[in-house]
């Protein structure tokens, strides 16, 4: 009887709560896989670099952004460099206000603050009216902010997948065109339009895209721009930050991570994520 009364208790206090927050460190390149939970989810990182994949598409969650992901998305998250993964979940029913799809949001100084007094409080509930008041004026910030368009879709045609999968294995020396086409199976013109068909881009801005959100990666953990450039397989640094502005809006070096050199430790803590299917942490090289 005491043990059905503690659950009662503790599903009463959960069903109170309007939002939860965890931080999660990581070192080195670790895997999340198929996350899934019923509530919406705001994911950034205080340092490094993360990428999350939802169904065809591969979204860069770039320095001073996050990734919003609405009720019921199965993902994978994967964190690289040193850093720490921050989560904050609204629950379905506040969740409805805000995308009902994946969107890169950039984290305003305003959105920012907002989010480190929620990260303080760790828990919102029902029991206390100001954490009401501190909701709603994230779900407007967050309604607000202009989505910054940072995914890359992914192909489903067997031979766009392999060419896909080629390209992203060799950033530093991209193979041309013909190249690619021969071991895809297929020819140039047929990757053209098949990956004009599944990702709504030409073949030759997919490829850059992909270069480019590489090149984000090894920004956002300290590289400097004239080594990205060189790892993100352009001839020259100018060449790169031509790219890289015309693409994004911004230079490499704005773009770069203040302060992503220092150290982060790894220990996790994950308290107060709400519960999940399929949930695994893992080294991505191990």
């Amino acid at each position: 009887m005491l043990a059905q009364n503690c659950q009662m208790m503790s599903h009463s206090r959960r069903s109170r709560d309007l939002v939860r927050t965890s931080s999660i460190g990581f070192h080195g390149e670790y895997l999340w896989r198929e996350r899934y939970s019923d509530w919406g989810q705001l994911i950034w990182a205080s340092r490094g670099a993360i990428s999350v994949m939802v169904g065809q598409s591969l979204w860069l969650v770039p320095a001073r952004s996050g990734l919003w992901l609405p009720p019921a998305t199965t993902h994978d998250v994967r964190m690289i460099g040193r850093g720490v993964l921050r989560l904050v979940f609204i629950a379905r029913a506040r969740a409805r206000a805000l995308p009902k799809t994946p969107a890169v949001r950039a984290l305003t100084p305003l959105l920012r603050e907002i989010l480190r007094r929620v990260l303080a409080r760790d828990t919102l509930t029902t029991a206390d009216p100001r954490d009401g008041r501190l909701l709603g004026v994230l779900v407007d910030e967050l309604s607000e902010v202009s989505p910054a368009p940072f995914d890359l879709p992914m192909p489903t045609d067997p031979r766009a997948i392999r060419a896909a999968a080629l390209v992203r294995e060799h950033p530093a020396q991209p193979p041309d065109a013909i190249t690619i086409a021969r071991h895809a199976g297929a020819s140039v013109r047929t990757l053209e339009r098949v990956f004009r068909a599944e990702t709504g881009l030409a073949f030759g801005a997919w490829r850059l895209r992909a270069r480019l959100m590489h090149a984000m990666i090894l920004l956002a953990n300290g590289e400097s721009v004239t080594r990205t450039g060189i790892a993100a397989g352009f001839a020259g640094t100018s060449a790169f930050v031509h790219a890289f502005r015309r693409t994004t809006g911004t230079t490499p070096g704005a773009y770069a991570t203040p302060g992503v050199r220092s150290r982060t430790s790894p220990v996790s803590s994950q308290t107060g994520v709400p519960s999940s299917t399929g949930a695994e942490i893992k080294n991505a090289r191990g």
